[in-house]
C-alpha cells in the first residue's frame, strides 16, 4: 500500500513538472494589467529618447518598442494570421521572428529558443519586456534604479561606423557609392568601384556576381544568397558574415571583396587601404609596356602533359616562359620504350615566340 501511494505521489509530481515545462508562453495581454509609468524614462545610445514605459502589477516593465525599433532603422511587421512579430534588423539584415502563441524565437527561420514572457504584441500594440526587446533588436538595456532611466545601447557587434576613406593602390576613391561601413567587427566594402578601379569586369545575374580579374584573367563568382565563392565554376569557400551584406548595392564583407578582386584590405583609423595581392601586383597594368613587365621574368614552367600507352605514339609536352619568351618542348616515341635505347625520339622540337612578335 505504501509503495502504491509513493508511486502515485511520484506520478503527480512528474505531471506537475511536465505541465510547467510544456506550458505555452505567458501572454501579457491575457495575464497582466499594465499602466503607464511616467517616472521611468529612456535613453538610446546615450541620448534622451521619447518612448513610454509601462509597468505591470508585479512591477515588470514593458517598453514601447515601435519608436525604438524605428529609430534603429529596423523594419517591423505583425502577421495577425500567424500571430508572429517580425523585425528585420538594419545593421546585419537578420530577420528576427517572435511567435506570440508559443514564444518561439527564430533568426532567419532558425529556432533559437522560447521566451516565457515577452510583453504585449498584437495589431497596433507593441510593448516588449527588456529581454524581448534585446533579443529582437540587439539592444542591451540597463535600468538605473536610482535615476529611473532605461539605458539602451546597441550590442557592440551591431554598432555602425561610417565616414571611411578608401585608398586603392594608394589612390583615393572619390564619391564612392555605396560608402564603406563597419558593423561591429565586420567591414563592408563596395565591390563595384573597387573591382572596376583595378580594371576588372563586374557582372550581376540571377543572384550571382561574377568578377573577371584584369591581372590574371581569373573568373570568380559569388552566390549572393549562400555566400559560396566559385573559381571557374568550382566552389572554393564560403564568405563569412554574408548576412551583413547589402546584396542589391554589392556592399560586401571585406573578405569577399579580397577573394573576388585579389586584394588585401587593411584599416588604419578612418583609412581603408586596399592593395593587390603581391602575387598579382607584378602583372600587366595600365601605363606599363609588356616588355617592361616581362623582361625580368625567370624561367617558369607552366605545364607538363603526357600521352602514354602501348601501340601508339607516346608524347610528352612542356610549356614554359622566360624573359618575354613563350616556349614549348615536344618529345615523341612511337611505342612504350622497354630499353634505354628506345628512348631516342621520333620527334623532338622546341618552339618559341617572343611577346614582341
Amino acid at each position: 500500500m505504501s509503495l502504491r501511494l509513493d508511486l502515485h505521489k511520484l506520478l503527480l509530481c512528474w505531471a506537475l513538472i511536465l505541465t510547467v515545462l510544456l506550458a505555452p508562453a505567458a501572454r501579457a495581454d491575457d495575464m497582466a494589467v499594465v499602466t503607464l509609468d511616467p517616472s521611468v524614462t529612456v535613453t538610446l545610445e546615450g541620448e534622451a529618447f521619447a518612448a513610454d514605459v509601462h509597468v505591470t502589477e508585479d512591477g515588470e516593465h514593458y517598453l514601447d518598442a515601435d519608436p525604438i525599433l524605428a529609430a534603429l532603422g529596423n523594419e517591423v511587421s505583425f502577421d495577425a494570421t500567424e500571430n508572429v512579430l517580425m523585425v528585420r534588423r538594419s545593421q546585419d539584415g537578420v530577420v528576427m521572428s517572435l511567435y506570440t502563441d508559443t514564444g518561439l524565437i527564430q533568426a532567419n527561420g532558425k529556432d533559437l529558443g522560447r521566451l516565457r514572457e515577452y510583453g504585449e504584441v498584437s495589431e497596433g500594440v507593441l510593448r516588449l519586456t527588456p529581454n524581448a526587446l534585446s533579443v529582437m533588436s540587439g539592444l542591451i538595456p540597463k535600468f538605473d534604479e536610482d535615476t529611473g532611466v532605461y539605458k539602451l545601447e546597441l550590442d557592440p557587434r551591431l554598432k555602425v561606423a561610417t565616414g571611411f576613406d578608401i585608398l586603392l593602390q594608394d589612390v583615393p576613391l572619390i564619391d564612392v557609392d555605396p560608402e564603406a561601413k563597419a558593423i561591429g567587427p565586420v567591414l563592408l566594402l563596395p565591390l563595384r568601384p573597387i573591382a572596376e578601379g583595378l580594371g576588372s569586369d563586374v557582372r550581376v545575374e540571377g543572384g550571382r556576381v561574377t568578377v573577371r580579374r584584369a591581372q590574371d584573367s581569373a573568373v570568380f563568382t559569388l552566390d549572393l544568397s549562400t555566400g559560396v565563392i566559385e573559381l571557374r565554376g568550382r566552389p572554393i569557400g564560403v564568405v563569412r558574415d554574408m548576412t551583413y551584406a547589402d546584396t542589391e548595392r554589392l556592399l560586401l564583407p571585406s573578405n569577399a571583396v579580397e577573394a573576388l578582386t585579389g586584394t588585401h584590405v587593411s584599416v588604419s583609423g578612418r583609412n581603408i587601404e586596399i592593395v593587390l595581392d603581391n602575387r598579382l601586383d607584378g602583372a600587366v597594368s595600365a601605363g606599363r609596356s609588356v616588355d617592361e613587365v616581362v623582361k625580368d621574368t625567370p624561367f617558369t614552367p607552366e605545364s607538363l602533359t603526357f600521352r602514354l600507352g602501348p601501340q601508339q605514339t607516346n608524347t610528352v609536352m612542356g610549356d614554359f616562359r622566360y624573359q618575354g619568351l613563350n616556349g614549348r618542348v615536344r618529345y615523341e616515341v612511337p611505342d612504350l620504350p622497354e630499353e634505354f635505347g628506345e628512348l631516342e625520339p621520333s620527334w623532338l622540337s622546341l618552339d618559341f615566340a617572343h611577346v614582341s612578335g
